[in-house]
């Protein structure tokens, strides 16, 4: 691992230009995490401490969620991991801004489930996954067979479910015309990710995932699609050329609807695309809906969020799948600002920079390109 980020980040200095006078004001926290002198010193440890010390004196660092998510990428690198997993844990999400709580929570759910006992996750695990949907229902394998990349339509058939119309309490048809029931699943307290198609016969077709929630009001917010880590990405590119997949590789692409709205679809094979999506809804007072249809084969893994209109954890309740929707919302959508991180500084300043500052520098260039390969994006 650690011989993999010190190539990386030598190849994207080597092939930078130079950063002019006036530097931009992320270059010295860059530095700090693809330059440090520590990183060349030997143990680890002095250097996964430097980025923890660095979150720790100032929570609103704008590169505190990169400062997470190499930590997690090199938690294994350190020679006390206990003593530093002990730090990270003691820290207090809220206190950062909205991406860096999630990459935060994300660290801290691993290091839970590595370093506490079986009772102690139970207590303290859902604290450090709020917001994210741990109850699910899976229907499928259903057909039809033809055409994986069809997953992104909503034309499956007469005698199976829809994302506007799941049916719930009805009988369906499975790809090989094998009578089938949505089944529920409850993630364990500490876990936010899976893989649908593992929670299902494993068959050729697509299934249905789908959760059922409660809101204390109609209110504006975020629904967040984390599909890091579906093994489909990486794989179109390489055996496609930049091309739409074939799907033989599976398709981790997949269309999902709210309340019975016109599905939308996330289509990894179409040109870069993060693997992190969120798009702003508006959610009823009362019972809402979402159901989500991928391939079965597609290797599609998730961890979804719901987050209030300034990016935090929103809490909301599990709810029957039988219960009725709430009222459809009276009110207007409004725009939403878009909660930041440290990638989206970096390219928008990219882009954007005063004529009187520089480009990016050499260090946050291969910062950025570290962050674009932790985000498993399909093409870069």
């Amino acid at each position: 691992m650690r011989l993999t980020f010190a190539l990386l980040a030598c190849a994207l200095l080597a092939c930078t230009p130079l950063a002019m006078a006036a530097q931009s004001p992320y270059e010295e926290g860059a530095r700090a995490l693809v330059a440090s002198p520590l990183e060349a010193a030997g143990p680890r440890q002095a250097l996964l401490e430097s980025w923890l010390e660095r979150v720790e004196r100032d929570p609103l660092d704008p590169l505190a969620d990169a400062v997470f998510t190499l930590l997690r990428a090199r938690f294994d690198e350190a020679e006390d991991p206990a003593a530093l997993a002990e730090r990270v844990l003691a820290l207090d999400a809220a206190r950062h801004e909205p991406v860096a709580e999630r990459e935060l929570l994300l660290l801290q759910g691993d290091l839970a489930a590595a370093h506490w006992g079986t009772a102690e996750l139970a207590e303290r695990g859902p604290a450090l996954r709020r917001g994210w949907i741990r109850h699910w229902w899976t229907l499928g394998p259903l057909g039809p067979l033809g055409d994986p990349l069809a997953v992104l339509g909503d034309e499956p058939g007469a005698d199976t479910a829809s994302l506007v119309a799941p049916g719930f309490g009805l009988e369906h048809r499975a790809a090989h015309g094998r009578a089938q029931r949505w089944q529920a699943h409850e993630l364990a307290p500490w876990q936010v990710r899976f893989t649908p198609a593992d929670l299902v016969e494993q068959d050729m077709g697509w299934l249905l995932v789908a959760t059922v929630f409660e809101s204390t009001a109609s209110v504006p917010a975020w629904i967040e699609f984390d599909a890091r880590g579906s093994r489909g990405l990486h794989e179109f590119e390489l055996a496609q050329g930049g091309t739409r997949a074939s799907g033989e590789l599976g398709n981790p692409s997949f269309a999902w609807s709210l309340n019975g709205a016109s599905p939308r679809s996330v289509d990894f094979t179409q040109g870069e695309r993060s693997g992190i999506e969120r798009t702003q809804v508006l959610l009823r007072e009362g019972v809402n809906r979402l159901v989500l249809r991928t391939q079965s084969g597609g290797h599609l893994s998730l961890a979804m969020r719901l987050l209030d209109a300034d990016g935090r954890a929103l809490r909301c309740l599990p709810a029957d799948a039988a219960a009725p929707l709430g009222p459809e919302p009276a009110g207007i959508l409004p725009l939403l600002p878009t909660p930041l991180g440290a990638e989206q500084r970096l390219r928008e300043w990219s882009l954007i920079a005063p004529p009187d500052q520089s480009e990016l520098g050499p260090d946050a260039r291969a910062l950025l390109g570290l962050l674009a390969l932790r985000d498993e994006r399909p093409h870069d």
